[in-house]
């Protein structure tokens, strides 16, 4: 445990997003009244995005020194945690780190503590996550951030030796850390920018951290800050994969088209173009037509430079073989089509520092 005294803590925005999950946020809004930290030391921002359940009336009946903020339409985990921020910058100037929380985590009492320490400690530090364990089965270790293959295009997630895992007490330098819990230095968000609101959710906060990165500074994972997280394979076995499917295919082109350079830059596209659309062709043969098109319309969707929050059709996933075989030809076609723009037309790199 730090040795850190209650006068030498700083002090704290916790973060919190939430759109229509009233029972995991009441669950975590009364853990966080219990963690190992003064509660003068914290401001805490629920911010709604549009929800329908009852989140709203709850939160505002039963914690009233929460800072509740309703948007007016849903904007994602970007938006969110970026309407939360705002609010902090125009509210409370001495606010020193931003803790962001998924509502569906649990913590432990000092998971908050510990990111404070590993800061305190780094100070060429941005930003800070805990070890996400899976809530369903807490054995299993998701990850303790992450690292991106910036030469296949895809993520590597941080597992060290699962036998000594539980009781070392490293840190370790990666890519990107969840914003399932990630701890933050305001000035730094000030200096470099919020999140980019456009991506919705998903990439936001690996695109977040890598700006960090690309600036100079470090991004760290604690092994002893520990939250419990729903498994991410989990999220993949619903309708909510579609998407999630599409949001992950869209952002990550986006990412890799404005974080690779060079001949590698179109390389890439191309290797993730050949990747999306053979997961297309699966989804097809197997007759999800409708996650087949989530992740066509991915790609579409970034060549033509459209982002927010993307409105799904209901696609019937029923049909004979005859449409199915046209429709998999379809894909083939689009396919080379995709890959013939990704030689010769991307979309032009983005270098702004702003949010949006």
């Amino acid at each position: 445990m730090d040795n850190l005294k209650t006068d030498d803590l700083p002090l704290i925005a916790i973060i919190i997003v939430t759109w229509n999950k009233e029972e995991y946020v009441v669950r975590l809004l009364h853990q966080l009244k219990r963690i190992a930290y003064p509660a003068e030391k914290i401001v805490t921002v629920l911010v709604d995005n549009n929800s329908s359940d009852n989140t709203v009336e709850v939160v505002a009946s039963s914690f009233p020194e929460i800072r509740l903020i309703k948007n007016k339409e849903n904007l994602g985990g970007a938006g969110g945690f970026n309407t939360g921020m705002r609010w902090v910058f125009e509210n409370d100037q001495k606010i020193e780190f931003i803790w962001l929380l998924d509502n569906d985590v649990e913590v432990e009492n000092d998971t908050l503590r510990h990111l404070v320490s590993l800061m305190q400690s780094h100070n060429d530090t941005a930003v800070c996550g805990s070890k996400i364990i899976d809530i369903g089965n807490k054995e299993t270790v998701i990850e303790a951030g992450s690292y991106i293959d910036y030469k296949l295009g895809g993520i590597i997630r941080n597992k060290p030796d699962n036998e000594n895992y539980f009781y070392n007490h490293d840190v370790f330098e990666v890519d990107y850390v969840a914003a399932c819990s990630l701890l933050v230095r305001t000035p730094l968000v000030r200096k470099l920018g919020m999140m980019k609101e456009k991506l919705f959710i998903y990439w936001d906060d690996m695109e977040w951290c890598a700006r960090f990165k690309k600036a100079g500074y470090r991004v760290m994972a604690s092994n002893t800050s520990i939250v419990y997280h729903p498994s991410w394979n989990e999220r993949t076995l619903d309708n909510s994969s579609i998407w999630r499917y599409y949001y992950r295919t869209r952002n990550s082109l986006w990412f890799f088209n404005n974080y690779s350079t060079g001949a590698r830059r179109r390389i890439l596209i191309n290797i993730l173009i050949i990747r999306i659309m053979f997961a297309s062709f699966i989804s097809c043969l197997n007759s999800n037509k409708a996650l087949s098109k989530a992740f066509i319309e991915g790609i579409e969707d970034f060549f033509q430079g459209q982002y927010g929050r993307k409105q799904f059709d209901h696609v019937d996933n029923t049909g004979n073989i005859n449409f199915k075989a046209i429709y998999m030809i379809n894909i083939i076609l689009k396919t080379w089509s995709f890959l013939f723009a990704g030689c010769k037309r991307l979309p032009d790199k983005e270098f702004s520092e702003s949010g949006n």
